[in-house]
């Protein structure tokens, strides 16, 4: 099974989160996992958060590829490719994760964390589990939830961006 981040690697994405759940999910699925990790990884101010992730990483193998900055095909690419886009937040002040609806809308379902702003992309459209932020345990029982379920696609109908510049005009022209 192939897992899948896009985002900086900034301490409130909660990365090593993730990397401590993979081994459990492994053991919950019974199949290796590996994580594809597409942004950059040079956010300012963030080294030695880089540091302990690349100290973890190193550990494992070549289960973690870092791809670095997507364009916008390549990002279509990589949601289509991945089994699983998880979004491990752990700031609570994160936001709603635009991230999610672009996988989404490729027919990838989500896990993310259970805050605020994160959790309303799988909440609309049901494509998706939550997880406890901080904790890898929950996290890999979510991700495993999804990986054993299949999810009906719809996105689509409710992040639809002809119903979002309608919405938007009626409110200008208001």
């Amino acid at each position: 099974m192939t897992l899948g981040i896009a985002a900086r690697l900034a301490e409130e994405k909660g990365v090593e989160y993730l990397l401590e759940a993979i081994p459990l999910i492994e053991d919950n699925i019974k199949k290796e996992v590996d994580l594809l990790i597409a942004g950059p990884i040079e956010p300012v101010g963030e080294e030695k958060y880089k540091n302990k992730i690349m100290n973890l990483v190193k550990h494992m193998g070549n289960k973690v590829k870092f791809l670095g900055i997507l364009g916008q095909k390549e990002l279509r690419n990589f949601y289509g490719s991945i089994d699983i886009l998880v979004l491990p937040s752990v700031n609570s002040t994160e936001a709603f994760g635009m991230v999610q609806v672009e996988a989404m809308l490729q027919g990838t379902p989500v896990v993310a964390s259970n805050l605020p702003g994160v959790r309303i992309p799988i909440l609309k459209t049901k494509m998706g589990e939550l997880a406890e932020p901080k904790n890898a345990k929950s996290l890999s029982e979510a991700i495993s939830k999804v990986y054993r379920n299949k999810y009906v696609n719809t996105a689509s109908k409710i992040f639809d961006i002809n119903k979002s510049y309608e919405k938007y005009r009626v409110v200008i022209l208001s």
